[in-house]
C-alpha cells in the first residue's frame, strides 16, 4: 500500500520521523512535510507564490507551505497513486473543537477532499510524562490498521488522538465522538500585547467524547463529517 505522510510540524520533527520508521515496515511511504513548523495553521493553502520542494532523501520531500500545500502537491505531483494520507504524529493532541485550527487535521483533510482516506494522528503531552516517539508509533499503527479496517480506504476521515500515559501502560482503544466544548481562553495583558493563556489538561469534557477518552487514558478513534 503505498501512503502520502505528512504533517505541520516541519518534516524534521520526531513525531513523523518515528512514525515513517513504523510505517515502513509494512508500507510504501513517500513523505511531504512541510519545511518548517506549520502549528495551528488550519486548512491555510498557498496560491499566489510558487511552491518550492526540496528532496531530502528516498521519498522524501519538503514543501515550503502548509501542510494542506503539502497533501497537494504530493497527490497531484510527487505521489499521485497514494490511496491513503496519514498526517502525524502531531507534537500534541488534536481533539475538541481544536481540530478546525489544526494543520494535522487539515492535511488528512485535504487528502479525504481529494478522494482519499485520510487519517490524523497525534500524540498528547505532559510535562511530567518523557515522549517516546517509537512507543507511540507502534500504537498509532494499530489505530491506524484499525482505521483503515473499517474504511475499507473509502473517501473518510479520521481523527486519532494518542493518551499522555506512562510507559508501562497499554492504552485501549476506543471509537467515540468529537467534543463540541471548546477550549476555555484568556488574555493576559503584557508590555507587548494580549498573551493567550488557558488550562488545557484542565478543560471541560463531554463524557465518552474524544477530550474524556483520551484525557483518560485511551486512544480516541474519531469518524470525522
Amino acid at each position: 500500500m503505498k501512503v502520502l505522510l505528512s504533517n505541520d510540524d516541519g518534516i524534521q520533527a520526531e513525531g513523523i520521523q518515528a512514525l515513517k520508521r513504523a510505517l515502513r515496515r509494512t508500507m510504501d511511504v513517500v513523505v511531504v512535510a512541510p519545511e518548517t513548523e506549520q502549528s495551528e495553521c488550519g486548512h491555510r493553502v498557498t496560491t499566489k507564490r510558487p511552491l518550492v520542494v526540496k528532496q531530502y532523501g528516498e521519498a522524501e520531500y519538503s514543501v515550503d507551505g502548509s501542510p494542506a500545500d503539502c497533501v497537494r502537491v504530493g497527490l497531484l505531483e510527487l505521489a499521485p497513486e497514494t490511496s491513503l494520507v496519514i498526517s502525524g504524529m502531531n507534537h500534541g493532541g488534536n481533539v475538541g473543537a481544536d481540530i478546525w485550527m489544526s494543520g494535522t487535521v487539515a492535511a488528512a483533510r485535504e487528502g479525504y477532499l481529494r478522494g482519499r482516506c485520510g487519517i490524523a494522528v497525534s500524540q498528547v503531552r505532559r510535562r511530567d510524562i518523557l515522549d517516546d516517539w517509537d512507543r507511540s508509533a507502534r500504537f498509532a499503527c494499530e489505530a491506524i490498521a484499525f482505521a483503515i479496517e473499517e474504511s475499507k480506504l473509502a473517501s473518510t476521515l479520521w481523527n486519532i488522538n494518542l493518551p499522555a500515559v506512562d510507559t508501562a501502560a497499554i492504552p485501549a482503544m476506543q471509537c467515540c465522538q468529537t467534543d463540541r466544548t471548546v477550549l476555555p481562553l484568556n488574555y493576559r495583558k503584557t508590555a507587548d500585547g494580549y498573551q493567550f493563556e488557558a488550562d488545557y489538561h484542565g478543560r471541560p469534557r463531554t463524557p465518552e467524547a474524544d477530550i474524556d477518552v483520551c484525557f483518560g487514558g485511551r486512544i480516541s478513534i474519531s469518524l470525522l463529517d
